[in-house]
C-alpha cells in the first residue's frame, strides 16, 4: 500500500511559514528554559486516581501534539531548504529518515483533513498506518473502530493483514472459478473438434460413394440456390 502523495495548499504553506517566522523572532523560543521544562515534566502530587488519569492523559495528548508539530516542521524545513534537507538537516536529527517521513505523512494527513487531530492515534506509528490507507480502506478502518486515539499500531497492522488475506482469498476464489471454466471449455472444444472431424470424414465417404455424378448434382443444387 503506497503512501498517498499529498500537496499542501499554498495558503496553508504561507500560514505555517508565518508561524515559524513568528517563532523565530521570539527570543528563546527554540527551547524551554530549564525551569519551564522541569515544571512541565515534573511528577504531580495527585489528589485522586481520577486526577492521575487526567494528568497522564494530558501529557500523552501533549506528546501527540509534539509529534504532529515535528511533522509539520519537518515538512516546512523540506520546503524551505529542499537541497539541504536530506544532506544536512536529516543526518543531524535524533531520529532516522524513515521516522521523519512518517511524521511528515501524518502531518499532511491531518492538515488535509484526512485525519482529524482529535481522533488521531497518539502513537505516530499507528497514525502513519492509518494515513497511508486508501479511501476505501480508511472507511473500513473507521467502521472497524480503528480510527481512535488509543488504538495501538499492532492492532491496525493485524487488521490490515486480515484485510489483505481476505482480498487474496477472494482473488484466489475468482481465479479458481476461471480455472474451472477454462478446463470445461477446453473439454467442450476438444469434443466439438472431434465431432467436426467425424462430420468431415463422413462427408468424404459420401462424396466417394456418389462419385462424379454426385458432385454434379451437388453443383447443380448449389447453382439453383
Amino acid at each position: 500500500m503506497a503512501a498517498p502523495g499529498y500537496s499542501l495548499k499554498q495558503s496553508v504553506v504561507r500560514e505555517r511559514r508565518g508561524e515559524v517566522e513568528t517563532l523565530d523572532a521570539r527570543p528563546g523560543a527554540a527551547q524551554l528554559r530549564p525551569r519551564d521544562e522541569a515544571v512541565a515534566n515534573a511528577v504531580v502530587a495527585f489528589n485522586s486516581p481520577e486526577h492521575a488519569v487526567t494528568v497522564i492523559s494530558t501529557l500523552w495528548d501533549e506528546a501527540r501534539a509534539k509529534f504532529l508539530a515535528i511533522g509539520r516542521n519537518l515538512r516546512e524545513a523540506k520546503q524551505r531548504y529542499p537541497q539541504a534537507f536530506e544532506r544536512i538537516i536529516l543526518p543531524q536529527l535524533p531520529f532516522g529518515k524513515q521516522v521523519a517521513y512518517q511524521l511528515r505523512v501524518v502531518a499532511d494527513a491531518v492538515d488535509h483533513g484526512r485525519l482529524v487531530e482529535g481522533e488521531m492515534p497518539r502513537n505516530y506509528g499507528a497514525a502513519y498506518q492509518l494515513a497511508i490507507l486508501d479511501e476505501n480502506q480508511f472507511n473500513l478502518a473507521r467502521q472497524a473502530s480503528l480510527v481512535r486515539p488509543d488504538v495501538p499500531r499492532r492492532e491496525i497492522e493485524s487488521w490490515k493483514r486480515e484485510i489483505e488475506l481476505k482480498v487474496l482469498l477472494e482473488s484466489e476464489g475468482q481465479r479458481s472459478v476461471l480455472r474451472s471454466e477454462r478446463a470445461r471449455l477446453l473439454v467442450e472444444s476438444a469434443r466439438l473438434e472431434e465431432r467436426l472431424a467425424a462430420i468431415k470424414d463422413r462427408i468424404t465417404e459420401i462424396s466417394n460413394e456418389l462419385g462424379a455424378d454426385g458432385d454434379d448434382d451437388g453443383h447443380n443444387i448449389r447453382s439453383q440456390k
